[in-house]
């Protein structure tokens, strides 16, 4: 979260200043610290092609990254653990959409998905060095 922090504190200086979105990172993280709030990894998490979206959380936060030339290994770490992620709710199903990523997308592989469901194109230098950093991690 700090790495986006920072990638968008210098995108945008005068309406993100960097101490307001540390406090917003840690408000974050103490919300999900709190187990009465009862805020599920499944209600987090689920949603993948969407989180995943060319100007969304994971592969937007890398893009913006990539564009203040900010170093962003940790979002590329969590790339991987989104793309495996099966988590389910109280009765044991996967949200319906992650269940069709999970079937149609994903066995079609890193390279579909990141150009079909992240919508990266490889003609876009922000977008080739998320594609470097994608494929690094994934190849660890």
């Amino acid at each position: 979260m700090m790495e986006s922090a920072r990638a968008l504190a210098r995108a945008h200086p005068r309406d993100l200043p960097i101490d307001e979105l540390e406090e917003h990172t840690e408000g974050l993280l103490r919300r999900f610290a709190n187990r009465a709030l009862g805020d599920t990894v499944f209600r987090v998490g689920r949603d993948i092609a969407r989180k995943i979206g060319r100007s969304d959380r994971i592969v937007g936060a890398m893009r913006i990254a990539a564009r203040q030339q900010i170093s962003y290994p940790r979002i590329a770490s969590c790339m991987s653990d989104v793309l495996g992620f099966s988590a389910t709710d109280e009765s044991g199903r996967m949200d319906p959409r992650d269940e069709f990523f999970m079937h149609e997308e994903k066995p079609k592989g890193l390279a579909h998905i990141l150009r079909n469901v992240c919508g990266l194109c490889s003609s876009d230098p922000d977008d080739q060095h998320v594609f470097a950093a994608i494929n690094r991690n994934s190849a660890s």
